[in-house]
């Protein structure tokens, strides 16, 4: 019987999954582990936290940790969805919290930059800080 990884089924398909591979053996065998399980925003969250431990040293989430978090997340989901590991649920659900993720984060640093070199914007018929809105509109 021919036994096939999720990872060789997915690589069929995905030249940009064989070339991170093929560059990162040790991406290859954390995706093996990273596959068997649902991506959840709870598993999501915890790579999040875990890369920001790993690199963060203030406030401000530095863009290479998003970055990996974003790899991760999206070889993951991959591997999953082209082996059939995945459902429709878990891949929509996956991509809407990693941009969720994102945009929090952008608007933590954008937010706090803008507060050093401004100020806290001050609501002036309360005088409480007001925060910024987002807006989004189509895709992420």
């Amino acid at each position: 019987m021919n036994h096939t990884t999720p990872i060789q089924t997915a690589s069929r398909w995905s030249g940009a999954l064989r070339r991170k591979i093929a560059g990162s053996p040790e991406f290859e065998t954390w995706l093996e582990q990273a596959a068997q399980e649902p991506v959840t925003p709870a598993r999501i969250d915890q790579w999040f936290l875990y890369a920001i431990q790993a690199e963060s040293t203030d406030d401000i989430v530095p863009l290479d940790t998003l970055r990996k978090v974003r790899t991760q997340v999206f070889y993951t989901v991959l591997v999953r969805d082209l082996a059939k590991l995945a459902d429709l649920k878990e891949v929509v659900q996956a991509m809407s919290h990693l941009a969720d993720l994102a945009i929090a984060q952008a608007y933590r640093t954008v937010a706090t930059e803008l507060a050093e070199l401004h100020g806290t914007p001050i609501d002036p018929a309360t005088g409480k800080p007001q925060e910024m809105l987002i807006l989004a509109m189509g895709k992420l």
